[in-house]
């Protein structure tokens, strides 16, 4: 009498199995996550060699002119004024295309709050919610990339006063743009700049940015530890070294003045133009 063995896997085989697949997987995940933060790090690069076209589109159509960040850092829109951050610089000169929500105007309350960089588009990093202090925030201004202070800084009258610059008067190799709050102003140490991640050594082999909590307002270290930058000569790069500098270090892609005299720099190539602030 003939035994037929009953097709299929015995216990032992399926448990090969299903471990097999197990190490496939774990093999598999690291390389699939590098290959997202991959393409994550180069759709923000592309964002801003973007942002970076209509900086040059902007300057065209407004005598050579850089966008200000605004004065005093106050980004909020008033009746009868307005006081711009630079992405709505761009997008209502005409350098970049975004319109708000239908019957949503540029100088009312709910204007202020879907200014550009709140909206899809180059102004939003594909990255965003990979920062420590990012995940969860709804705050427009957290989610795009941080002007450097030193291309729009404050001229410090009472009111404050915007401050704009030439194009091409910006020296070359220093900073625009970077992955960060809408613009980094007072974070820049003299040996480092602060950012919303653990604590780091500077350039100078120093421990910095050891805050208890992640910082709020900095640099935000979404790519690997580390930042996507744009440059005055308007070319992006990823780099997990320029936080590790300050306005006072040889070198440091932040500060404008080759001889760290930003005062007399600021007198010399920046224009000051009162704006209307929300606290006036």
């Amino acid at each position: 009498m003939k035994h037929f063995r009953k097709s299929g896997f015995t216990l032992i085989e399926l448990l090969v199995v299903i471990g097999i697949i197990a190490i496939l997987i774990g093999l598999l995940l690291p390389a699939l996550r590098r290959a997202r933060d991959a393409a994550t790090s180069t759709a923000c690069l592309n964002n801003l060699r973007q942002i970076g076209i209509t900086f040059h589109l902007y300057a065209n159509h407004s005598k050579g002119w850089f966008p200000s960040g605004g004065p005093n850092r106050d980004f909020r829109l008033r009746s009868k004024g307005m006081v711009l951050t630079w992405p709505e610089r761009l997008v209502l000169q005409g350098a970049a295309r975004q319109s708000l929500p239908y019957g949503v105007t540029w100088s009312d309350s709910e204007g202020a709050r879907n200014y550009p960089i709140a909206r899809n588009g180059m102004f939003l990093c594909p990255g965003w919610g990979e920062g420590s202090f990012e995940g969860g925030e709804i705050r427009a201004d957290s989610r795009g990339y941080g002007m450097n202070p030193y291309v729009s800084p404050d001229f410090f009258v009472n009111p404050y006063w915007a401050a704009f610059i030439k194009l091409h008067k910006l020296p070359k190799n220093k900073v625009v743009l970077v992955d960060g709050y809408g613009r980094l102003y007072s974070l820049l140490d003299a040996s480092y700049v602060r950012t919303n991640g653990r604590p780091f050594k500077n350039s100078q082999g120093v421990l910095v940015n050891n805050f208890p909590t992640p910082f709020e307002y900095g640099i935000y270290l979404r790519h690997k530890k580390a930042a996507n930058y744009l440059f005055t000569d308007m070319h992006a790069e990823w780099s997990d070294a320029h936080h590790k500098m300050g306005y006072a270090t040889p070198g440091n892609p932040w500060n404008l003045s080759a001889d760290n005299n930003f005062t007399e720099y600021q007198k010399k190539y920046f224009t000051p133009v009162r704006e209307i602030t929300a606290g006036d």
